[in-house]
């Protein structure tokens, strides 16, 4: 989603800044309600001729890998019997999901020692 709140920002005129203002909420790129950017339109005007000009400022919002990935449907079980070939399919419903974005949000699985 796109942000046109302009709360989100604190104009500073005499250090020509334009700053991140939260006034408590939380910034977060993750989920459908993820804040993708942030647009400020900001006016500027010549005091002599009061001539007037716009510009937009797009702040992009990068995803940070701030979640861990999380199991879907677990804990999981399965019977296997004793003389099960290696090599059988033994589960097949595996599945992770982490939501952040993009490569951030990729999974992988392994199995670790001593199991």
């Amino acid at each position: 989603q796109d942000s046109t709140d302009k709360d989100w920002g604190l104009l500073i005129p005499e250090l020509q800044q334009l700053r991140l203002a939260l006034n408590g909420r939380v910034l977060d790129r993750d989920g459908d309600s993820g804040i993708r950017d942030l647009r400020f339109r900001v006016r500027c005007k010549t005091i002599a001729t009061d001539t007037m000009v716009d510009v937009t400022i797009i702040a992009t919002v990068l995803d940070l890998n701030d979640n861990s990935p999380s199991f879907v449907g677990a804990p999981y079980e399965q019977e296997v019997i004793e003389l099960t070939p290696v090599g059988s399919t033994i589960f097949r419903r595996l599945r992770a999901d982490d939501p952040d974005g993009n490569e951030n949000g990729r999974v992988s699985y392994q199995i670790q020692e001593g199991n």
